[in-house]
């Protein structure tokens, strides 16, 4: 799956390169091509790791025999991914342009489709990228509490 995962990376990353030729929406700029291209890549990436580690428990985590570079990279990888996406859920909240939203509901036996205000799209893309920015930071305080945690802990002993 990670190889899978890979090549279709490829195809908006080589697209905004102008490898390959790729509509993107108007008014979309580039580096958001990029930036979900990388996202896919990143995944792949993480998939991959997991089998050079020999696989993942039951549990989908990581066995314990496992280098600390395949978990720091996993870990950098998934912050690359999160990054991303709150990359390009920001832009389109806040970026400049028009933007065209739909909404669909779906319940058993029902399905509902329309189109949706800009303004409530905007809010619904800011809303989330602010929550994936404070996991982000979230995150990176507690590994660095960590890092420093296990420093002193190197220190006194």
């Amino acid at each position: 799956m990670g190889v899978v995962f890979i090549a279709f990376s490829l195809i908006p990353i080589l697209g905004r390169l102008r490898a390959i030729r790729v509509q993107p929406t108007d008014g979309t700029p580039g580096w958001v091509a990029i930036c979900a291209g990388l996202g896919f890549l990143f995944a792949g990436a993480i998939l991959l790791s997991d089998a050079v580690a020999g696989g993942t428990g039951p549990d989908g985590q990581l066995l314990d025999d496992v280098p600390p570079w395949i978990k720091r990279f996993r870990a950098v990888m998934g912050l690359a991914i999160a990054v991303n996406l709150a990359t390009i859920a920001s832009w389109v909240a806040f970026g400049s342009g028009e933007r065209h939203f739909s909404m669909s509901v779906s319940v058993p036996f029902m399905a509902a489709r329309g189109a949706s205000s800009e303004s409530l799209g905007r809010w619904m893309f800011g809303s989330m990228a602010v929550l994936i920015w404070i996991v982000i930071a979230g995150a990176l305080i507690s590994t660095a509490r960590e890092a420093l945690a296990k420093r002193g802990d190197a220190r006194d002993g």
